[in-house]
């Protein structure tokens, strides 16, 4: 920020998050540079196109492949209009994003409410202002009750910066100009993380089906999805490798017990983690996980069903005895399968597409047991090979691990730098030309 101006002269806003602003910006309450629209769309919804307010704005809803909970009806909801602010004044701490900007006209939910800037005010000014605001939980001063809202009232007395139209006019064309320029920035370093992402896809699905060896002598599997394997590899059922397969438990979840209790969400990555598990009070012995058992999602939406992790217990060093849920299953392998090996597997791209296809599906969630997984034939190497190859996709992926945190680095830096140009702009900290 540095490299910015800084105004002439500045004098105190009396706004305790603002601090001081440039002397000639006026400062206002926001019943002076807003009106509230409230129109419900009533009889008229079905001429609106739905809006919902995200982390990336105000965006239209899309209604080919809906995602979500609607509403019986949407009489209730209420008239947008381009420009329109949209501000969610409830939750306020949960919220992920609590204002944005409508692009184009639309209907959406009567829950939120909607300011139409005055004539002075340049919506995107205040859009960035409020913008900047969230991202730093600045309003909580103005949070009541157990729900952290800010009432209507209360919002309308708090006051804003309004500096000259012009100006405002100034700062958003410059705060658009360099976010795109960031956010362009950043798409590009996400970009280079699904790389990673999707070499590590095809990295897994060459190792568990070729192996090591850069040219195999090759037999057909005659499996589709496994394709050609090396002639020295077995074909057999996944059941072959698994001596032993455990349902979880269905007792209820406490905030405090004996027991790491595990469900879906610690499955990340093919690996099981500890990042907030729940807790139980009692467990049997024999549903205690031990190093290296493998669980995999048997009831979950569709998209996530069948997906698979390896529990370490050095990662769980100074957690309670640890047990899983059930809708979760564990699997022991056999003398023939090493487990690390197995979690690859099953962490093929591949081998999860040929598994869901065996998964039972209903409306909203698919289940898939393992004696309907256990008759998936898969390729099995020898002992040896199994364990080459873990070695070395283990080293491949902590390469790619470092070089994906890296990059995460410099995404967060950019992001941070998004979020104090906007913050000085905003407040008068720097002056833009």
């Amino acid at each position: 920020m540095t490299a910015f101006p800084k105004y002439p002269a500045y004098k105190e806003s009396g706004v305790a998050w603002l601090g001081e602003v440039p002397e000639h910006w006026g400062i206002y309450p926001n019943r002076r540079l807003f009106e509230e629209r409230k129109v419900p769309v009533g009889k008229r919804a079905h001429e609106y196109k739905l809006l919902s307010l995200t982390l990336n704005g105000v965006i239209p809803r899309d209604m080919e492949n809906p995602k979500g909970k609607f509403p019986a009806e949407f009489n209730t909801y209420s008239e947008v209009e381009p420009n329109d602010l949209v501000f969610c004044l409830f939750d306020l701490d949960e919220t992920p994003r609590t204002v944005g900007i409508s692009p184009c006209p639309g209907m959406i939910t009567g829950a939120y409410t909607i300011f139409k800037p005055k004539l002075e005010v340049n919506p995107k000014y205040q859009f960035y202002y409020y913008l900047s605001l969230d991202e730093q939980k600045a309003l909580k001063p103005l949070y009541t009750g157990l729900r952290k809202t800010i009432s209507r009232s209360t919002f309308a007395s708090a006051k804003s910066p309004c500096p000259p139209r012009a100006e405002q006019d100034r700062i958003v064309a410059f705060l658009d100009e360099k976010t795109a320029q960031i956010d362009a920035l950043i798409a590009k370093k996400q970009r280079q993380i699904e790389l990673l992402d999707e070499q590590k896809a095809i990295l897994i699905n060459r190792a568990v089906t070729r192996g090591l060896h850069p040219n195999p002598d090759l037999q057909d599997s005659g499996i589709p999805w496994i394709g050609p394997i090396p002639k020295h590899w077995k074909l057999v059922q996944l059941k072959r490798c698994i001596r032993e397969q455990e349902y979880g438990l269905s007792d209820p979840a406490t905030d405090q017990g004996n027991y790491t209790y595990l469900g879906m969400g610690q499955i990340q990555n093919m690996e099981v983690i500890p990042d907030r598990a729940n807790r139980l009070d009692k467990c049997p012995s024999h549903l205690l996980l031990r190093d290296k058992d493998i669980l995999f999602n048997r009831t979950n939406s569709f998209d996530l069903v069948g997906k698979a992790g390896i529990y370490r217990a050095e990662n769980f060093a100074c957690s309670n005895p640890v047990t899983f849920a059930s809708y979760l299953v564990r699997l022991r392998t056999s003398g023939i399968a090493d487990p690390e090996w197995l979690n690859l597997l099953m962490g093929d791209a591949l081998f999860l597409i040929e598994a869901r296809s065996l998964a039972l599906r209903s409306l909203n969630q698919a289940n898939l047991t393992f004696s309907r997984l256990g008759q998936t034939y898969v390729p099995l190497p020898p002992m040896n090979e199994q364990l080459e190859i873990v070695n070395w996709t283990t080293l491949c992926f902590e390469k790619m691990a470092t070089a994906a945190a890296a990059v995460s680095r410099q995404i967060q830096t950019l992001q941070t730098l998004r979020s104090t140009l906007i913050a000085h702009a905003v407040t008068g900290k720097i002056q833009v030309s």
